[in-house]
């Protein structure tokens, strides 16, 4: 293949946009503007991509085939005998450039590109450990219960987390850095919906294995531990304090948030693989109820359901309820007789919680009072958003100082400059 080299400025029209871009070519003759397109065509005959130039009415691709060359935005036409085949491409992704730094693959003939196989943002992000990826592409491809079933080889309860998660994963999606993530959170919801609606059933994975484990405490580790043991082939039993399973995801979750249906369903799924739940059954010998019951482990997950202690002066002096305790009998039907006005101290998720609820047991002012601008809050910035629609108020850069028994001083702060 004799090479010839030609010169032109050329105004590239590219086949994946219609925004033109410049480039320029080395070439012994006099230099021209002229108007083109850029179409790819298929490998030569030494493994490079080339992209031919056609004017308007003259085709340079019968004659000359370029191809790049080491050096930025410098092409090398050479001459061909036969005549070159053009396709247009279907993808409408720009092509990556390869010649953007140091250690590129794209015209070095010694370096070759080999595939990795890396952890997906989203997975990475997940709480869960749950497989996104896999089972969103089988959501694509229409096959929801195989997708459900891929979600609950790491996650028990998807119609549960797919309502109360803060899905980290969609903060992670690469999909962001395009136009917006993928609705991770209500896909996984849907999918949970679906499965408690068709009643899709999980089986053991293994066979008996003759192993009994006692799991102390019925909140979400507690169900999660005891339904990947009865997987596994493992005799699982709850022993649970109180008088009905779900722990903090019934007593700390407000239902608004939480259907107490949904969550009802997703526990008796976990009772179907063969899990005993024994309710109103406290543990207070740990090795004595272990030998008694002929377990050869023991899982404890007695939850943290102890609520921050804040040191306020008088604070005994007027009525004051931790924000757990005050979610715990309101989900179990014995609220509180509350004022007029409630003041919630504090600014995370918990707080919004608890302010929303104050409104629904009829209080004519939620107020939340937190030390932080909103910018530095612990609550998700959606949680604030939706107090505030339900009509909480919220004063920012407030801490309270001393309360007597029918009010309250707040000092008020600034941020430094």
């Amino acid at each position: 293949m004799a090479e010839r080299h030609l010169t032109k400025t050329c105004k590239v029209i590219s086949a994946f946009s219609t925004a033109p871009y410049k480039t320029r070519v080395l070439t012994q003759q006099k230099t021209e503007s002229i108007e083109n397109e850029c179409f790819f065509i298929k490998k030569n005959d030494q493994s490079r991509y080339a992209c031919v130039f056609r004017n308007y009415g003259q085709i340079y691709s019968n004659n000359y085939l370029i191809i790049l060359t080491t050096k930025k935005s410098f092409f090398t036409f050479r001459q061909r005998d036969k005549e070159t085949k053009m396709i247009k491409p279907t993808d409408i992704t720009l092509p990556a450039d390869l010649q953007g730094h140091d250690l590129g693959t794209g015209p070095i003939r010694s370096h070759r590109p080999v595939y990795q196989d890396f952890l997906p943002p989203c997975n990475h992000a997940c709480p869960a450990g749950e497989n996104i990826q896999a089972w969103l592409a089988l959501v694509q491809a229409g096959r929801y219960q195989q997708a459900w079933q891929q979600i609950m080889k790491d996650n028990p309860m998807p119609a549960i987390h797919g309502r109360v998660c803060y899905h980290p994963c969609e903060t992670q999606c690469n999909r962001k850095q395009l136009d917006g993530a993928v609705s991770i959170h209500a896909v996984e919801r849907f999918l949970g919906d679906m499965a408690l609606a068709e009643d899709w059933q999980i089986e053991a994975d293994s066979k008996p294995s003759g192993k009994r484990i006692l799991v102390i405490g019925a909140g979400p580790s507690g169900l999660s531990a005891a339904y990947h043991l009865a997987r596994l082939g493992h005799k699982a039993v709850i022993y649970e304090a109180g008088p009905i399973a779900g722990g903090m995801m019934r007593f700390g979750i407000p239902a608004y948030r939480l259907p107490r249906h949904e969550l009802d369903l997703e526990i008796k799924r976990i009772e179907s693989l063969g899990v005993d739940i024994v309710l109103n059954r406290k543990v207070d010998n740990l090795l004595a109820d272990k030998k008694e019951g002929l377990f050869d482990a023991v899982f404890v997950a007695v939850g943290a359901q102890l609520s921050k202690r804040i040191d306020i002066p008088a604070r005994d002096a007027s009525k004051m309820l931790d924000a757990i305790t005050f979610l715990r009998d309101a989900s179990a039907g014995n609220a509180p007789k509350l004022g007029r006005k409630v003041a919630i101290y504090g600014g995370g998720n918990t707080a919004m919680d608890a302010a929303r609820t104050a409104k629904r047991l009829g209080a004519e002012e939620a107020l939340i009072i937190y030390r932080r601008d909103r910018e530095h809050m612990p609550a998700h910035s959606f949680e604030a958003d939706e107090a505030i629609e339900e009509g909480v108020k919220i004063n920012w850069l407030r801490s309270i100082t001393e309360i007597d028994e029918n009010s309250l001083k707040v000092e008020i702060m600034a941020l430094d400059a």
